[in-house]
């Protein structure tokens, strides 16, 4: 089973994460504020590889009590089934972590375009309008979260008066052989996942297009061991096909992100290219370039 780039990247940072909390927490501190916010922002990396977007970065993240703020240095196509499941997979990790609000806000009005809400009890949990995409915009994500932090905690514990079979605890928690031996294991681990994944030969310029692998940055196509090189031009058009996926692009949009003001394409040019990458796609009977009569064109995988 082939796993795409970011599929891969989400599976690798949480492993890491979750070894990471297991190595270096002790009972009493499971919730982390500087773990939380790294935790979000693997959110904010998430939805930018999921649209596609692997060059721009996720702003450092503005904390307000219980209030938190994910923003983004340049603009994205918001997909609301992904974004829950990139946060539920992420925020599960988060044991003092009760219940949270997400909220998606277009940065120009302020105004809220998507939320949802979890509630630690899966019949009370609301997730409206999955499968609605949002256009390409600025965004802002706002999560209130239900949490208990550590000095909470321990003063609860002191109250039942536990304090003393807390401090045994942490001190039998991770003996030495203990330690070693786990950060023997997450070695291996990492070495384990670093070793198939530079097998593949991807780098981070590499997407995932059904059967096929598209390197943007060496503007390649692979198939299996097959390379099929692609000009500046078709690799332009390819990407841009991908980023909205399955939505359709006019022509005029494409000419003028693909060509620009440079002049050189004839009325016929667009659907040479468009041949031409069917021609080059051809392998994978799964990825299909639809021409929308009388609008534009289509990828749909």
């Amino acid at each position: 089973m082939r796993l795409s780039h970011a599929s891969f990247s989400l599976v690798l940072s949480l492993l890491l994460s979750w070894w990471t909390a297991f190595l270096f927490s002790s009972p009493q501190q499971d919730f982390s504020e500087k773990e939380l916010k790294v935790s979000l922002r693997l959110i904010g990396h998430q939805l930018l590889l999921e649209s596609g977007n692997t060059s721009s970065r996720v702003l450092p993240v503005e904390a307000d009590s219980n209030t938190y703020l994910l923003s983004f240095e340049s603009e994205f196509a918001l997909h609301p089934d992904k974004l829950i499941k990139i946060v539920d997979s992420v925020m599960s990790l988060r044991k003092h972590v009760d219940a949270y609000i997400v909220e998606a806000i277009e940065c120009n009005t302020e105004e809220v375009v998507y939320s949802f809400a979890v509630t630690g009890i899966d019949s009370n949990n609301l997730m409206p309008c999955i499968g609605r995409p949002l256009e390409k915009g600025c965004y802002k994500i706002l999560f209130t979260l239900n949490k208990i932090i550590p000095e909470t905690f321990a003063a609860e514990l002191a109250v039942s008066d536990h304090q003393e079979t807390l401090k045994k605890t942490e001190s039998s928690y991770l003996s030495r052989n203990g330690l070693w031996l786990s950060v023997i294991i997450l070695f291996l681990l990492v070495f384990l996942i670093y070793r198939r994944a530079s097998g593949s030969n991807k780098s981070e310029y590499v997407i995932s297009l059904g059967k096929y692998d598209f390197d943007q940055q060496k503007a390649e196509l692979l198939f299996e061991k097959e390379k099929t090189e692609l000009s500046s031009k078709e690799a332009d058009l390819l990407m841009l096909l991908y980023s909205s996926l399955n939505q359709t692009l006019e022509r005029e949009t494409i000419l003028n992100k693909v060509w620009g003001d440079e002049g050189d394409y004839v009325g016929r040019t667009l659907d040479v290219f468009i041949s031409k990458l069917r021609k080059k796609l051809e392998q994978d009977p799964e990825i299909k370039i639809v021409n929308v009569r009388g609008v534009g064109y289509k990828m749909v995988i």
